[in-house]
């Protein structure tokens, strides 16, 4: 049985549509922020699954993002990383498809960022113990975003919940995923210069080592930097032939985003009011910002 029928998912996106022409998020249930969608939880009062909303784009490149996705999942669980349930799906709104990610809402107390908050710094907590295993895995043909507010804590170990943006690399090292649609919420003029440096970004993350940096710098997005000394003890242990991140690259790293994803918003609401005041066009996205929480 499906987590969530078509025409529940046409009446999410009708509510979408009208929160973002309105700018308001009074009707939808978020239940997480990210830098390229939101978590919505349905139904909106009684919510049983999330819905991850990628911007309205051709039927085309909606289905090659979902076919790149399910690829993704395969190549995850290749590797012996335990993923939540996905499902794929579409909603044709006449003027655009829109691709949704849908997973089960998962018991809060159960997600790293919760977990976290709730006890003392321990590299020997089954959370980092999880994800420091989980990161070893990765290389140069899968790789996974794998700050600790993207896992789950269960029975049977960790289990991995943003698959949105699917790290897969082609044997000269491009990836996978083509990122035009993302593309689309920034200035056209800005297109290629934003596509050559988010590249350069993301290939990083085909070397297990530069992953457990950017899991210990995006400590500080969830306020759990108490957390760096334990994590870095519980990389080190999971691979031990690679010399573990620092707490200086850590923060380097951090300070390197906090330039780059304001950055990026600002350009979103350049090309907002382009669309907007000057096409008449809906800007089909939210901006948001999992740095503060905010959205807009």
């Amino acid at each position: 049985m499906a987590l969530i029928e078509n025409t529940e998912l046409g009446d999410l996106e009708g509510r979408v549509v009208d929160a973002i022409d309105r700018r308001d998020l009074s009707a939808l249930r978020v239940v997480g922020i990210g830098e390229i969608s939101l978590a919505l939880g349905w139904p909106t009062d009684t919510p049983t699954v999330v819905a991850k909303r990628l911007p309205g784009a051709s039927a085309t490149d909606a289905a090659a993002y979902l076919a790149t996705v399910e690829r993704y999942l395969a190549a995850v669980r290749s590797l012996g990383i335990d993923v939540v349930d996905t499902e794929m799906h579409t909603v044709d709104r006449g003027d655009a498809t829109v691709a949704y990610l849908v997973q089960p809402l998962l018991d809060p107390d159960s997600l790293g960022d919760r977990l976290m908050g709730e006890t003392e710094p321990d590299p020997d907590h089954p959370l980092l113990v999880g994800v420091a295993e989980q990161v070893a895995t990765v290389g140069a043909g899968v790789s996974i975003d794998a700050q600790y507010s993207n896992w789950s804590l269960g029975d049977h170990g960790v289990t991995l919940l943003d698959v949105g943006t699917p790290f897969l690399w082609a044997d000269d090292g491009e990836w996978q995923l083509d990122i035009g649609p993302f593309l689309s919420m920034y200035p056209a003029p800005l297109r290629p210069i934003l596509l050559r440096e988010l590249t350069k970004l993301v290939r990083r993350w085909q070397d297990p080592r530069a992953v457990a940096n950017d899991v210990v710098a995006n400590l500080a997005r969830t306020g759990h930097e108490n957390w760096r000394t334990a994590s870095i003890e519980s990389f080190r242990r999971a691979m031990p032939d690679l010399a573990p991140p620092t707490i200086e690259e850590a923060e380097a790293s951090w300070a390197e985003d906090l330039k780059t994803f304001p950055l990026l918003n600002r350009l979103q609401k350049v090309e907002r009011a382009w669309q907007q005041r000057v096409r008449r066009r809906r800007y089909d996205t939210f901006i948001q910002s999992s740095f503060d929480g905010t959205t807009n």
